[in-house]
């Protein structure tokens, strides 16, 4: 019989699977064991495999441990000792105030002593222990580059995604120390978001920008990074790309459709930031992709104000400033940024207007709000004893979550963006959990609540006025914004001379309801019709389920491309009655409402005449124009 610690040739890690499983083992008092089994060959392997042959001669003298110093040696390297006090079953998971709460595996990661922290982890070690600043192991091998334990850490089911005390995640590290092949091992997982943003604001790529990791943006860029998200000053990772002087990141940058003229909280745009820092390169490439180096910031200066004199800098923007007195044809108009967000700050993200068609100003005949007003006592059920709630605990995701029944299912992904079986043309209501339920803020079914994520634009279009426009790919299904405006009754509706800013809220029963968005109302009221739309309407609730005022969100019904025009159909009953005194400009191959289909559709009808029994049943046309 063997005696316990007494080495023996049984592989007992479960982790073994292609590597050779041959080497000693020793049992361990909880009964689990340790060994080489899943280390790859190597000097750490060996280191381990000696250190288990030779412990029994070190066991026999009898010492004694106190429970910090397993810390102290795996601090310190000490592999002989460290599976010394694993036998003398010393806790793997010992945290001390002294060490910040950081436990022997945190240690191991950061020194990046592969071999300890194979036989921590066998001992029982916590792979996603936090400390104080809520770091955890696999966050300190990848803040340390120490490639060879991340991926160790990240097979043995390392949270990859977790987030420390200032919302840092191990890919924001990676981007930052520009290990690429770091960058790659965390986005193969498949779990972690390449814009998650830290507490400043910060997403991976501009932490790349920011250390001039060329290599590490092109690959975030290739997975879906957003180079139009903002830090908390407002900077995009083009402003941080121009302050470390970096053209050749610029360039990238801005062939992935960053944002030339983006304003920061100061109103410095990225040339602002070039000029002051005096980077030559970086200006030359923003002026020849069209800056304009008129743009006033904050403090009222432009780029050329903020040059030392005859420097190469200064002489650029001396011959750029005479090149563009020069050009003659003045029809050609750029695009100009007249408002860095019409939301003034209500909104997650900022919303520029920009105007390159004519000389009207960022529209001011409404007062923006985030949610539904009323100025009329609606009566609507708010009382939180009302309203039907989950009981869940996880992130309901469960089958049992009673919010997700209320809408027949919970229509969200882990994404937060409607599944693919979503009916998009009879949409089911949506009911998200509220404050009643009983589960986190965070829970997957709390999309519409949680307000605008994507990166959207006022502009003045060609034809139509005002429109929006997406500054980044929207996937299908992402939510958009929401329809707000004042809530009124449809008497209340009848009476108003501009109808153009309603929305029927469709109650089925009793009374009906609209939300007019003209006096009051946020980005949605300038989302104009589509006959081929790439958004559609779905009603949801939140905050109260009174079913006579449910909230409009809009999502995405496909992908929708970087500049693309935002639009969903008004329907038939709209240009019913307008097509009178307009008819559609939106171009599409599918247009109904054009003059020209109108005239074409009258046409087709005026054959059919002397045959009504031909004729569908459709309500009257409307004259041709």
């Amino acid at each position: 019989m063997r005696g316990q610690g007494e080495p023996r040739r049984t592989p007992c890690d479960p982790v073994a699977d292609t590597i050779d499983s041959s080497g000693p083992s020793l049992v361990l008092p909880s009964g689990g064991c340790l060994s080489a089994v899943g280390l790859p060959p190597g000097p750490g392997r060996e280191a381990l495999e000696k250190a288990l042959v030779i412990q029994e001669s070190e066991r026999r003298k009898k010492l004694r441990f106190h429970p910090r110093q397993l810390y102290l040696s795996v601090k310190q390297g000490e592999l002989q000792k460290v599976v010394l006090m694993l036998l003398d079953n010393l806790d793997p998971n010992f945290q001390s105030d002294q060490q910040s709460k950081r436990t022997p595996l945190h240690a191991a990661a950061q020194k990046g002593s592969l071999e300890i922290c194979h036989v921590l982890l066998q001992a029982g070690a916590n792979i996603n222990a936090v400390d104080k600043q809520q770091r955890t192991p696999l966050m300190e091998a990848v803040v340390n580059n120490h490639l060879e334990v991340a991926r160790y850490m990240v097979q043995r089911g390392g949270c990859v995604y977790s987030k420390e005390e200032d919302g840092s995640t191990c890919l924001h590290h990676a981007a930052k120390i520009g290990n690429l092949e770091m960058v790659s091992l965390l986005l193969s997982t498949g779990q972690v978001d390449v814009n998650a943003q830290d507490s400043g604001g910060w997403t991976p790529i501009i932490w790349a920008a920011e250390h001039k990791h060329i290599e590490v943006i092109r690959m975030l860029l290739t997975r879906g990074a957003d180079v139009t998200l903002t830090d908390n000053e407002e900077n995009i990772c083009l402003h941080w790309a121009s302050f470390t002087g970096s053209a050749a990141i610029a360039e990238v940058l801005l062939n992935a459709r960053c944002d030339l003229h983006a304003v920061n909280y100061h109103g410095d745009t990225p040339l602002h930031i070039a000029a002051r820092e005096s980077y030559h390169d970086c200006v030359l490439l923003f002026l020849s992709r069209g800056a304009n180096p008129e743009l006033r910031n904050k403090e009222g200066d432009t780029a050329w104000d903020l040059t030392p004199e005859r420097s190469d800098v200064w002489f650029a923007l001396q011959l750029n400033r005479k090149l563009r007195l020069g050009v003659g044809n003045r029809a050609v108009r750029t695009e100009k940024i007249i408002c860095r967000d019409v939301a003034r700050g209500y909104e997650n993200v900022p919303i520029p207007c920009v105007n390159g068609v004519d000389g009207e100003p960022c529209p001011e005949d409404y007062k923006y709000i985030s949610e539904n007003c009323e100025t009329s006592t609606m009566n609507i059920d708010r009382n939180i004893t009302h309203l039907q709630h989950c009981t869940c605990v996880d992130d309901c995701s469960s089958s049992n979550c009673l919010c997700g029944q209320l809408s027949i299912r919970c229509w969200y992904d882990k994404d937060g963006r409607l599944l693919q079986e979503f009916n998009k043309i009879e949409p089911p209501l949506i009911f998200e959990c509220n404050q009643a339920c009983s589960c986190w803020r965070n829970c997957k079914n709390r999309v519409v609540q949680s307000g605008i994520k994507v990166r959207l634009q006022l502009y003045r279009t060609a034809k139509m006025g005002w429109g929006v426009r997406a500054l980044h790919t929207i996937p299908q299904g992402t939510f958009i914004c929401e329809y707000v405006g004042e809530l009124i009754s449809d008497a209340e509706a009848d009476v108003r001379e501009d109808d153009s800013y309603l929305f029927d809220l469709d109650n089925k029963d009793g009374e009906v309801y609209c939300i007019d968005a003209r006096y009051y109302g946020n980005i949605s009221r300038f989302i104009n019709h589509l006959c081929d739309p790439n958004i559609i309407p779905v009603r949801v609730f939140m905050l109260h389920q009174d079913l006579r005022f449910p909230r409009i969100a809009f999502f995405s019904s496909r992908d929708i491309r970087t500049g693309e025009e935002l639009g969903f159909d008004y329907g038939d009953r709209f240009w019913d009655i307008k097509s009178k005194y307009f008819t559609c400009q939106c171009g599409s191959e599918k247009c109904k409402h054009s003059a020209e289909a109108i005239a074409l559709e009258q046409s087709r009808l005026a054959r059919l005449d002397p045959h009504p029994e031909l004729l569908p049943e459709l309500g009257s046309l409307p004259p041709a124009p």
